[in-house]
C-alpha cells in the first residue's frame, strides 16, 4: 500500500505482490499489471467525486467500489 500514484506501476511490475493499493489522486481505478491487481479505492471524503471506498476480497481477488449517497 502506497499513498502516491506515481510509484504503483514500478511496485506492481516487481512481481513481489498480488495486490498494490494506492491513492493520492482520489480517482477510482482497478487494473492488472501482469499478475498484480492494482487498486485506487477512490476517496471517502469525496474530494473530487462522490464519497466512496473499495472492498477487496482476498479469496476471490476481486474489488467492489461502493459509492456513498
Amino acid at each position: 500500500m502506497v499513498h502516491y500514484h506515481d510509484i504503483y506501476e514500478t511496485i506492481a511490475r516487481s512481481w513481489d505482490f498480488d495486490v498494490v493499493l494506492y491513492g493520492h489522486d482520489h480517482l477510482k481505478n482497478e487494473l492488472m499489471i501482469w499478475d498484480t491487481l492494482v487498486i485506487n479505492p477512490w476517496a471517502i471524503a469525496g474530494n473530487k467525486e462522490a464519497p466512496s471506498y473499495a472492498i477487496y476480497d482476498t479469496t476471490t481477488h476481486t474489488v467492489e467500489f461502493i459509492e456513498l449517497t
